[in-house]
């Protein structure tokens, strides 16, 4: 903002910052007004980024006080006018998009979440609060999908973020990032670290307004640390605490996933008694939230814990519960539908003016199916394929097998040899790729992006996908192109990551990606050169397949 402006000459926007930066995330009284406010002004002035930021900024406020029509409202008007504002108001697109993401994930919708997030880390500068936001949400995703190495990717420098940046309205961000850390470190057995953890978290808490003090995550944390170390006096202390907290949470859909992952936890630890209380705490809210998702996990967890402790009736009470909730769902899914296709429509309207008109060619290149360089299908009908392919494997209760392969030491050999030459050798192992492909109809492959590809088998067992696999590796040697700085052959060589199971109801193609990516990730770490298969996300290293000649 340049300060040396009258008040009357900065536009809108420019007078909406420093309203936003002393009163968001706080507990000011006015706040809710001054938006309003600035939003009669920006109608009167015809100013659209403005209102959009508002909207957005009202959808914000709405979802903290979880009045789900309202937000729903705001967030719809401020999404309709997001293509032509972005670049004006980048806080709003954040916003807006960052409150997308976070309601398509209490929604289960988790790939849907992670696009919202990207664009939000998209339209933010590197010094963006929103940029860490989105990045401690991404790694809820990463979390709820139990990848706590991915997790704590993206959790790292937002807590380095909000540590430097410690104005009131980042602290309860920060508590939010500290508490996720300390759950991954739970489940890595890290005690230590989760020591470290919660000293941050308990200075910051004793040195923050009394609004913050209501966050339940520190005392999440301090259970974690117990169910760990085996405190059971501390955790006898910290339990009324958290209850009493959970109790006065304003929004319950901000707690709902945190408890839930907490509760089943203390079932191992056989703390029925415990986990009752947290049961009877939330149950009513998390029920009535509106948010199905989130219920149908907390069902899962109850009807866990009535199994445990042996209580048919109340098992099979809530196992009707479960399916009345998917019913419900299934309804909320449609309402959702039918309340946004005007807004839906309005995008595609907007967005098919632009690539007819204005970016035609971009158009063509975004439109088009097939990969320039490789000649495979690209990216985008890698994504339709996979999601008929995984319907089909639902429906028929088929396996469904992911893979995900990459060229090692790819750096060094365009480093080396130059881009020309990856770029040949990019060509030469997509020909081999196509060749499988052509060989068998069940294999579908596609190029990632850079030197990954991805190959799909609809219906093909763990031996006939092994044999696949080996062929493909053997045929890449084969080729007898030379890899300069390569530990594993003087030859060109690939590194393979494969998920195969028959999917189950909260499946995606995106679980399947994820699976088949950490294992290409844990074979990079190993043994490069080798093909890993993994039949779920939580398949213990112990456990896995590596496919040797």
């Amino acid at each position: 903002m340049c300060e040396n402006r009258t008040e009357n000459e900065k536009t809108l926007i420019e007078r909406m910052e420093y309203m936003i930066a002393n009163e968001r995330h706080t507990e000011c009284p006015d706040y809710f007004a001054h938006i309003n406010e600035f939003l009669t002004a920006a109608k009167q002035a015809g100013d659209l980024p403005a209102i959009t930021l508002c909207y957005s900024l009202l959808a914000e406020y709405y979802y903290d006080y979880y009045d789900e029509k309202l937000f729903r409202h705001y967030l719809i008007e401020a999404s309709k006018n997001m293509e032509d504002v972005r670049d004006k108001a980048p806080l709003a697109a954040a916003i807006t998009y960052n409150m997308m993401g976070i309601d398509e994930l209490n929604n289960g919708n988790l790939e849907l979440a992670l696009e919202y997030y990207m664009n939000v880390i998209d339209v933010s500068g590197e010094n963006d609060r929103s940029r860490y936001i989105a990045m401690n949400n991404i790694a809820l995703i990463y979390r709820t999908v139990d990848n706590h190495e991915r997790c704590l990717e993206n959790l790292k420098p937002a807590r380095a973020y909000f540590a430097e940046n410690n104005a009131i309205g980042n602290r309860i961000a920060r508590l939010n990032c500290l508490f996720q850390y300390a759950e991954c470190e739970y489940k890595r057995g890290n005690a230590g670290i989760i020591r470290e953890i919660l000293d941050e978290m308990k200075e910051l808490d004793q040195n923050s307004p009394a609004f913050i003090q209501e966050s339940h995550n520190l005392e999440c944390a301090a259970m974690y640390y117990c169910l760990l170390t085996g405190d059971k006096p501390a955790m006898a202390a910290i339990m009324p605490k958290l209850l009493e907290k959970i109790r006065i949470i304003k929004n319950i859909l901000d707690v709902a996933q945190d408890v839930t992952i907490l509760g089943h936890e203390m079932l191992r630890h056989d703390l029925t008694e415990w986990v009752r209380e947290i049961i009877e705490t939330v149950e009513e809210r998390i029920l009535s939230s509106g948010a199905p998702a989130s219920a149908l996990e907390f069902l899962e967890f109850c009807i866990c814990y009535y199994e445990q402790i042996g209580d048919v009736e109340a098992t099979d009470r809530t196992i009707l519960k479960y399916y009345d909730t998917v019913l419900d769902k299934n309804e909320v899914d449609k309402i959702k539908m039918r309340r946004n296709t005007d807004f839906y429509e309005s995008l595609v309207q907007i967005k098919l003016h632009r690539n007819r008109i204005m970016r035609e060619n971009l158009r063509l290149q975004t439109e088009s199916t097939t990969d320039e360089l490789t000649q495979l299908p690209n990216r985008r009908m890698l994504n339709m394929v996979a999601e008929k392919a995984f319907e089909n494997a639902y429906n028929n209760q088929t396996l469904f097998g992911f893979e995900i392969l990459d060229i090692d030491f790819f750096k060094q050999i365009n480093d080396s040899y130059g881009h020309q030459y990856g770029d040949e050798c990019l060509a030469d192992i997509a020909s081999a790729i196509r060749q499988l492909a052509a060989e068998d109809e069940r294999i579908f492959a596609a190029r990632y992006g850079g030197d990954e590809f991805c190959i799909l088998y609809n219906n093909m067992t763990d031996e006939e996908i092994k044999a696949t696999a080996l062929k493909l590796r053997q045929d890449i040697l084969d080729l007898k192109k030379p890899s300069p700085g390569s530990d594993v052959s003087e030859y060109l060589t690939i590194s393979q990551g494969i998920r195969n199971s028959i999917p189950r109801m909260r499946n995606r193609p995106w679980d399947y990606m994820f699976t088949a990516d950490d294992a290409l990730y844990r074979v990079k770490n190993k043994k490069k050169g080798e093909i890993l298969l993994l039949h779920s996300y939580k398949q213990d290293s112990e456990e896995l397949s590596t496919f040797d000649d």
